[in-house]
C-alpha cells in the first residue's frame, strides 16, 4: 500500500478486503501493488467491518471525525420549545418597524390594499433565564414572534410556505382555542419561532403570544400573556409584567424597540431590573 493510502486503511489486514464483485466496481485489493479506485460503497463497507473487529479504530475514527462536536452542534441548532418550568425570569422585548412601501405604484396609482401581504409591524423578542443561567446576560432559552391580527393568523397558519413547521393540528387549536379569545379582547398573535440565519424558520407548537393591540398603539401595555399546550392537553399561561420604554438600566431602548417587560418569579428579585411578578398557571 503506498504512502498516500490513508491511516485507517493501512490498518485493514489483507483479509478484510472485499470479496471480488462484492459492491459496484472497480474494487480494491489490498494485496495489489497497483493503484486501484475504491468506490465509497465499498469504501464504507470496509471501514465499518475494521470498526467492528477494533474498538480502538472505531474511537480513532470518532476522534477524526469529530463526530460528539457534530453531535452538539446538530443539537443547539435544533428547534426547543419555549421551557415552562423552572423559570427564573423573562425578558420580552416589542419592535416596531413599520411599512416603508410607497402607497402609489411606478405609474403613480394607488397600490391595491392587500392586508394579507402586508409586512409585519411588530416584532417580539424573548429571553429566559433558569437556575443554570450565570446571569440576566446568559439566558437558557431565546425566541421570537411576529403579531398579526387573529383574521391574518388563521390565514397564515394554514399557508403552504409554513406547512414544514406548522401542523395542522396547531393550526386547529389556534382556530378553536386561540383566535376565538383574541378576536373578542382585540389581541394581536404571534406564533413563538426561533430564526436562524442560514437555517430558516422555526414555528414551536402550540405556543403563542397574546397582546392587546390597543395598548400597544397607545404603547402603554400592562402585560401580556403566553400560551402553552403541553403534550397531555393540558394549557399553561404565563402572564408578562406592565411593559416600559426603558432598559432595566433606566435608558431608552435601543433600535426600533419601543417597549419592554422584565419579569421575576419573586417579590423583592431583582428590583431595580424587573417591571414586575411573573404569573404562572396551568389549567
Amino acid at each position: 500500500m503506498n504512502d498516500q493510502t490513508p491511516p485507517f486503511l493501512r490498518q485493514i489486514d489483507d483479509h478484510d478486503a472485499p470479496a471480488r464483485n462484492l459492491g459496484s466496481s472497480p474494487n480494491l485489493y489490498l494485496n495489489s501493488q497497483e493503484a486501484q479506485v475504491l468506490d465509497l460503497a465499498t469504501a464504507f463497507s470496509m471501514v465499518a467491518e475494521s470498526c467492528k473487529n477494533d474498538p480502538a479504530m472505531a474511537q480513532r475514527l470518532i476522534d477524526m471525525i469529530g463526530i460528539e462536536k457534530l453531535e452538539t452542534a446538530k443539537a443547539r441548532r435544533s428547534p426547543v420549545r419555549m421551557p415552562i418550568t423552572h423559570i427564573r425570569t423573562i425578558e420580552c422585548s416589542i419592535a416596531h418597524s413599520p411599512s416603508r412601501a410607497s402607497p402609489t405604484g411606478k405609474d403613480g396609482k394607488p397600490r391595491r390594499c392587500r392586508p394579507e401581504r402586508d409586512k409585519l409591524p411588530y416584532f417580539v423578542s424573548i429571553q429566559i433565564t433558569d437556575p443554570h443561567s450565570r446571569g440576566l446576560s446568559d439566558p437558557a432559552w431565546k425566541g421570537a414572534a411576529q403579531l398579526r391580527t387573529p383574521e391574518r393568523a388563521a390565514r397564515d397558519a394554514r399557508k403552504n410556505d409554513h406547512k414544514t413547521s406548522l401542523s395542522n393540528e396547531y393550526a386547529d387549536w389556534l382556530d378553536e382555542a386561540v383566535l376565538p379569545l383574541a378576536s373578542q379582547r382585540e389581541f394581536l398573535v404571534g406564533f413563538l419561532m426561533d430564526k436562524r440565519k442560514g437555517e430558516g424558520t422555526y414555528f414551536h407548537e402550540f405556543q403563542v403570544i397574546l397582546v392587546s393591540e390597543d395598548q400597544l398603539e397607545a404603547r402603554n401595555l400592562d402585560g401580556a400573556v403566553i400560551l402553552s399546550r403541553e403534550a397531555d392537553g393540558r394549557t399553561t399561561a404565563i402572564y408578562l409584567p406592565p411593559f416600559s420604554p426603558s432598559t432595566g438600566k433606566g435608558k431608552p431602548l435601543s433600535s426600533s424597540f419601543v417597549l419592554q417587560s422584565r419579569g421575576v418569579r419573586t417579590q423583592g428579585e431583582r428590583s431595580e431590573w424587573a417591571t414586575g411578578i411573573l404569573g404562572i398557571r396551568a389549567s
